[in-house]
């Protein structure tokens, strides 16, 4: 019964959580949370009334960084509200529900990775990330028929004409979440599809490695393709994986077969469009090199401390941080900061795997700000990162 249970929290997390659907439904998430709490610590009680207090895990190290990392928000969040009064209500949610939106991202990959490992060896759980990408597919198709509104560029108002669902298509629809982070999911739950030790059917992989691509190409993430790329390459070149090969040469020869059949326009425009993004000039590109060298700029003014949490956002004048989760943390919280979150990553996130780092990792520390802090993003490497970890927790 009590695997059952366990089996169902993993797929809420999952669901939920791991492709940003919490956003509907904030209390929900919260309701999730607060009952894998009761049922991990009614597991961890029932393990010391049988077996005694070494039934318990208890990591020590990673206690201690929890500790650190809670003292070091508590004093960056004082420092702030005493000192740069400037820019609290700059932010569009204020200081405090930033400072608890970093300390909830580790907060909510500690609870789905200690739910999850329990039953990640579950055959019951082999279509889960399938199911995620579905989901998160199904909020890219509400989002552009404004079922749900989180893309501004989709939104009709105001506009001179109807736009049409071709339009809508390429004006990068993330879902639930911003087009970046709904890609970077895709590229885990691919992962967790493909990596995963559970036998599963040659289907339920090349199915998810489709929908993964379909997301990637949507969203016209270029860091998600990049690295899905470098991800392919390395499992046909170094890893000789002939299943893979045969999976793409046949979706690519199905996919040019419908597009030249149904003489699907709209796939040509996305890939001009995409094509258009990787362009210097383009505008997008443009605003990265100025925000990455205003981060540079703003690090150098405040190289030990730093100048707040999200200064970048908050100065630059155009509301969007670095793009960068590496200059991020060194504009907002300077070398002690940068320091804090290296220790905090080796400590919770690595793992000794190029595939696990290029696909799962470097995507978002590279090309985001939001590694830390997205709670969707922290779920989905909770289940990533403990998929095939060797700590084992049996009830």
């Amino acid at each position: 019964m009590l695997n059952i249970q366990l089996i169902f929290l993993s797929y809420m997390l999952a669901l939920v959580g791991g492709t940003g659907v919490y956003v509907l439904a904030p209390l929900l998430m919260n309701l999730i949370y607060l009952i894998c709490i009761v049922t991990i610590f009614w597991i961890w009680f029932q393990q010391y009334k049988f077996i005694g207090l070494e039934s318990i895990e208890f990591n020590s190290k990673k206690m201690f960084v929890l500790l650190v990392y809670i003292c070091f928000l508590l004093a960056y969040f004082l420092r702030e509200s005493l000192f740069f009064t400037e820019f609290q209500f700059e932010a569009s949610q204020g200081i405090i529900r930033e400072y608890t939106d970093l300390f909830r991202g580790l907060v909510s990959f500690i609870i789905s990775a200690t739910t999850y490992r329990f039953v990640k060896n579950s055959k019951a759980l082999v279509v889960m990330p399938l199911i995620c990408l579905v989901v998160i597919i199904i909020g890219i198709f509400l989002e552009i028929n404004q079922v749900i509104d989180f893309n501004s560029d989709i939104n009709e108002e105001n506009d001179q004409w109807v736009k049409t669902t071709d339009d809508k298509l390429l004006a990068r629809p993330g879902g639930f979440m911003n087009s970046n982070m709904t890609a970077a999911l895709a590229l885990m739950w691919l992962f967790m599809a493909l990596e995963s030790k559970i036998k599963s059917s040659i289907l339920i992989k090349v199915s998810a490695f489709i929908l993964a691509l379909v997301i990637c190409l949507l969203t016209q993430s270029r860091a998600a393709l990049l690295f899905l790329a470098i991800y392919v390459l390395y499992k046909l070149i170094v890893l000789r994986n002939l299943n893979l090969f045969i999976s793409i040469v046949f979706f690519g020869i199905v996919t040019i077969s419908v597009a030249y059949y149904l003489e699907l326009d709209v796939l040509q425009q996305l890939i001009e469009k995409f094509t258009s993004r990787a362009d210097k000039n383009d505008d997008s590109t443009r605003e990265r090199l100025y925000l990455i060298g205003y981060s540079i700029d703003s690090f150098f003014n405040e190289p030990i401390f730093g100048n707040g949490l999200r200064y970048v956002a908050k100065t630059a004048g155009n509301g969007n941080s670095s793009h960068n989760q590496i200059l991020e943390v060194l504009s907002s919280f300077g070398l002690i900061g940068f320091f804090m979150m290296i220790v905090l990553y080796l400590t919770f996130y690595h793992r000794n795997s190029f595939l696990y780092i290029s696909l799962c990792i470097l995507p978002t520390l590279i090309f985001s700000h939001n590694f830390f802090e997205n709670s969707a993003y922290q779920i989905a490497l909770a289940f990533v990162y403990t998929l095939n970890s060797e700590e084992k927790a049996e009830i």
